[in-house]
């Protein structure tokens, strides 16, 4: 009698241990699939324009949601700051040209700035070319942030977030 209720006992756990495994597989596969999406996006910065840029998400006075071919456009104002109706873009960017930055000159012409989501490859490049670098998002105030700076890129050690600039972002913040 002993060796079935050891049986019965094995056959338990290889049960209990098969259905934790399946709950991590399934577990898993949610999160990698939920991560993949990601809107495409356009982003339009004033010519000449060098410093940091913020994009802060879900503002109920922001600027209205606008596709162009399947990419979100975000047209940045003159001081940097674009509060935007879009919720924040979740997802893994995964191909460089799913995220574009231009400078434009009233809406008619544009320049394609450079940036890369490895930035390793352009710090071997010209450093004084102006290109799109140093993004992450914030949360300030419960508010999504997207920043990134507009520079040459021997100026990308410039850039800080700093408690004045986190000041600054948070009056622009819906309450």
């Amino acid at each position: 009698m002993s060796g079935f209720l050891l049986i019965t006992q094995n056959i338990t756990n290889m049960i209990k241990n098969s259905f934790i495994i399946w709950i991590f597989a399934f577990v898993f596969t949610i999160n990698i699939t939920s991560c993949q999406h990601v809107d495409k996006e356009i982003h339009y910065i004033p010519e000449n324009f060098i410093g940091s840029i913020c994009i802060i998400f879900d503002q109920n006075n922001g600027t209205p949601v606008v596709y162009k071919n399947d990419y979100r456009v975000y047209k940045i104002p003159k001081n940097g700051i674009l509060k935007s109706k879009f919720k924040k873009n979740t997802g893994v960017v995964t191909d460089e040209k799913s995220v574009k930055f231009y400078y434009y000159k009233n809406d008619a012409t544009s320049k394609e700035l450079e940036w890369n989501y490895n930035l390793d490859s352009l710090w071997y490049k010209d450093s004084l070319k102006i290109a799109v670098f140093n993004h992450a998002y914030l949360f300030i105030k419960d508010a999504a942030v997207f920043h990134y700076v507009v520079d040459t890129i021997k100026n990308k050690y410039k850039y800080n977030i700093s408690p004045s600039s986190i000041e600054h972002i948070k009056n622009s913040i819906d309450d």
